[in-house]
């Protein structure tokens, strides 16, 4: 993924489309991406393909609205923020893991 070449088109689309545009957009892609997922988990269909496309939808769009919003430092931090915590709920299940014998299986 070239993220020059993203930053440079996500500006340009807003530039040319503009913010609600965009805004609306995202939102759009984020239901396609939902309902590919649902496929998928519902009706037990391989729909594999769509995923990844629905999915780098929704990666452009999060980009762009992180540039509409101003807000990439803040997001950067609060995925940090996220992942910290997410390393210590899954402590109890690494112990658990240990405990139960069941490591390297």
């Amino acid at each position: 993924m070239n993220i020059e070449k993203l930053h440079q088109l996500c500006g340009e689309t807003l530039k040319f489309l503009g913010r609600n545009y965009q805004i609306y957009l995202a939102v759009e892609e984020m239901a396609e991406l939902q309902k590919e997922l649902l496929k998928d988990a519902n009706r037990g269909r391989s729909v594999r393909d769509e995923i990844i496309e629905e999915t780098a939808d929704v990666m452009i769009m999060l980009e762009q609205l992180m540039n509409i919003y101003q807000m990439r430092q803040e997001v950067t931090s609060r995925i940090d923020e996220k992942l910290a915590r997410l390393d210590e709920r899954l402590e109890y299940y690494r112990k658990k893991e240990v405990e139960d014998g069941v490591v390297g299986n």
